[in-house]
């Protein structure tokens, strides 16, 4: 099976796509072969769903949002405390991650992205890391402070972290994003990996703004982000497909070429009769093989 790595951005209520991402990734069957996953912002709480085998539960979280605009948005968050409530639901001290999880935080003194790894079992520490996650000062959490440093949304200064998983060794980098315009053309060289952009703001069903959470609108966000995905995946695999097939014909060839001298030779010391019995002979399986190229 393949190594495969994800990066997840922030994105609000774009996050909602995110919840489809992870369910294409069930279905695909690559979800077993994950070996680090790097996320930021609303990314991180989506992520920490899927690795703990939650992604359903946070689903139904994002549906019972249900409002629309910052200022909804805002009440919701204070007067009924549903990030609170929500994240109580999700995170719990027995869960475990198996895989190197990186969370990004915005380090305030420095405005600097810093990385936490929070594989392995849940403890308090970690889960303050993934509250601080989604910390926007005065519209959710207030900043979280460790020591002399105060952190908050990882997505104000590394919106895509691919720091963390740039030297890890894996055949697959899933990046989750929602900018119209990526500027991370150069990961392909460096990490000699099969790169997959899920570009969501691509889908011709793409939703603008970031508070967007009324429960039709997060419905059919989820459905788009499941269908795109799979849709690229699909696309992945063909490909490797046609690759596969172009490698077995230049092989054919290659060993058609290198018996060429040979096969001339063995003709020349035969009678005109059976020469054209062999000639005939080699074009008919000439023909069959060509057809099982095609297929």
């Amino acid at each position: 099976m393949p190594k495969v790595s994800i990066v997840v951005s922030g994105g609000s209520s774009k996050g909602a796509y995110q919840i489809g991402f992870f369910n294409a990734l069930k279905k695909s069957g690559l979800a077993s072969s994950i070996e680090a996953i790097s996320a930021t912002s609303i990314g991180t709480i989506n992520a920490y769903a899927f690795l703990t085998n939650k992604i359903d539960l946070a689903e139904q979280l994002w549906l019972n949002l249900n409002v629309n605009g910052i200022w909804n948005f805002k009440s919701k968050i204070k007067n009924e405390k549903f990030l609170t409530n929500s994240l109580s639901k999700l995170i719990s001290e027995n869960d475990y991650i198996y895989c190197d999880f990186y969370v990004t935080l915005s380090e305030m003194s420095t405005m600097s992205a810093q990385y936490f790894n929070l594989k392995g079992k849940i403890n308090p520490l970690k889960e303050k890391i993934l509250e601080t996650s989604i910390s926007i000062p005065l519209l959710t959490f207030p900043p979280f402070q460790q020591k002399d440093k105060i952190y908050f949304d990882g997505g104000v200064t590394d919106n895509i972290p691919t720091t963390p998983i740039i030297n890890k060794k894996h055949d697959i980098l899933f990046i989750v994003h929602f900018t119209p315009e990526c500027t991370i053309i150069p990961i392909p060289t460096i990490l000699q990996a099969d790169v997959i952009y899920i570009n969501m703001s691509q889908s011709d069903k793409f939703k603008k703004g970031n508070f967007n959470f009324k429960r039709e609108q997060v419905q059919e966000m989820i459905e788009e982000g499941e269908r795109y995905t799979l849709l690229k995946i699909n696309e992945y695999l063909l490909h490797q497909q046609q690759k596969t097939i172009y490698k077995r014909d230049i092989n054919y060839y290659y060993f058609s070429g290198a018996n060429l001298l040979a096969l001339l030779n063995r003709l020349l010391r035969i009678d005109k009769v059976k020469r054209i019995l062999y000639i005939r002979n080699i074009k008919r399986k000439y023909k069959n093989l060509k057809k099982w190229c095609r297929k």
